[in-house]
């Protein structure tokens, strides 16, 4: 059997565009010419790949659907790569980056080396997708990003880990908290905590963190951002483990107080990369990747 690569453009397209019409429109073709395409290649396979009779608002992949769509990924993703590839050789720079990375990353890491990029790339189009870490994770190995940048370590054999840079946390607490030096673990267990989800890399590092300073929270407080911590830290809602560039500015200020322990123990983990083991990387990315070095 042959994989006829142009009727799965078609229907990888109208899989992303979750719409025969919009689909129509991207590829400058009719929506019966789709129609018709997304059916050629079901009678070629031998399978059907959408599930008919479904609500026009969702469109819903067969088993098999969602196999063939996972392939055409992959395969859309070398294509991408080779045409800007090409283009670069040729001697033009432009095309797209799309950068994944966790929140902190986000808002605090990438924004001098974006610029730098920008300034000498004007012509290539940049996207940045936040999101924690297991999003982050998810997104590089369905081929939707082609940087990945993570504060929390991943194991998964298609990917690799490479460490990038060292990033300090601190405890931060209200400004009312008067704590004893003395019995500062006990205390520090009897209250509540202000944490990441599950899923984010700050929240693993303060778990991990806490236990081994043997902390239990009595009782936390989950909150999807690092914003909405330090707020609620303000507010005398509960103390929070937060990289210390997240914390600083309110730091600086006095609005909030950091936690010592005695002998001003300090607190770090690790940023990493996260590379896919079977995808070279875009003419763009290496560009980028350049600037880190």
């Amino acid at each position: 059997m042959q994989l006829n690569l142009h009727l799965l453009k078609i229907f990888y397209t109208v899989t992303e565009k979750q719409s025969f019409s919009l689909a129509a429109k991207s590829l400058f073709i009719s929506q019966p010419a789709v129609s018709k395409a997304v059916k050629e290649l079901e009678h070629q396979l031998g399978f059907a790949l959408i599930e008919r009779g479904q609500s026009r608002n969702k469109l819903k992949l067969t088993q098999f659907g969602e196999r063939i769509y996972e392939h055409a990924k992959g395969i859309f993703a070398l294509e991408k790569i080779a045409v800007e590839e090409i283009e670069s050789l040729t001697g033009v720079v432009r095309g797209s980056l799309i950068i994944g990375a966790s929140t902190t990353i986000a808002g605090y890491r990438l924004g001098h080396l974006i610029q730098q990029f920008c300034q000498n790339h004007p012509d290539i189009e940049i996207k940045i997708k936040v999101g924690n870490t297991q999003q982050v994770k998810n997104w590089l190995i369905e081929c939707e990003i082609d940087l990945a940048f993570v504060e929390g370590q991943v194991r998964d054999p298609r990917l690799e880990l490479i460490q990038w840079q060292a990033d300090e946390l601190v405890i931060i607490g209200n400004n009312s908290l008067d704590l004893l030096d003395d019995n500062l673990t006990e205390q520090l267990s009897e209250m509540t905590w202000i944490m990441r989800e599950s899923g984010s890399g700050t929240r693993d590092w303060a778990d991990q963190i806490l236990a081994r300073q043997a902390i239990k929270p009595k009782k936390t407080i989950e909150v999807a951002s690092n914003e909405g911590i330090l707020q609620m830290v303000r507010l005398g809602l509960g103390m929070a483990l937060v990289p210390k560039v997240v914390a600083a500015d309110l730091l600086s200020l006095q609005a909030i107080q950091q936690i010592h322990f005695e002998g001003q123990m300090r607190f770090s983990r690790d940023l990493y990369q996260l590379v896919h083991r079977d995808r070279a990387n875009s003419p763009a990315a290496a560009k980028f990747l350049a600037n880190l070095e």
